[in-house]
C-alpha cells in the first residue's frame, strides 16, 4: 500500500527542499491510500494530472513529486471521473474512496499554481 500526501498552493516550493514543517503548516493536506504505483500512474490519467519534477533526494520523504493538471477545454465532473477511476481500478465504490478523492474535483486544487504529492 502506498500513502500519498497531496497539497496545493499559489507558492513555488523547491521540491528538494521539501520538508514536513511545509505539510504540517499548509492549511488544507489531502492523503490517498492506493494499492500500487500502476494504481498512482491510473489515477494520474483519469483526473489528468501530470509529474512535472520528481526527486527521490529528498531528505525526509521517500519521493516527492511536483504536479500540474493538464489543460483541456472541457473538463468532465468529478463524478464521471470517479466512476472512470472506480471501472478502470476496480477499486470498491465507499464512502471512503470518493471521500479520499473528492478534493480532485475542487477548484482550489485543479486551479492551484502548484501541486505537490509525496510519498513518505
Amino acid at each position: 500500500m502506498m500513502q500519498l500526501t497531496c497539497f496545493a498552493t499559489d507558492h513555488a516550493l523547491e521540491i528538494d527542499q521539501l520538508d514536513m514543517d511545509h505539510v504540517v503548516n499548509h492549511p488544507v493536506v489531502h492523503s490517498i491510500a492506493i494499492n500500487a504505483p500502476s494504481e498512482w500512474a491510473l489515477l494520474q490519467q483519469v483526473f489528468s494530472l501530470q509529474v512535472i519534477a520528481t526527486s527521490q533526494r529528498n531528505v525526509e520523504f521517500e519521493t516527492v513529486m511536483k504536479l500540474q493538471k493538464a489543460a483541456s477545454s472541457k473538463q468532465p465532473s468529478f463524478d464521471q471521473l470517479y466512476q472512470q477511476w472506480l471501472e478502470l481500478s476496480q477499486r470498491e465504490n465507499t464512502m471512503d474512496e470518493y471521500g479520499q478523492l473528492l478534493f480532485l474535483g475542487e477548484s482550489s486544487f485543479s486551479q492551484a499554481k502548484h501541486i505537490y504529492v509525496i510519498e513518505a
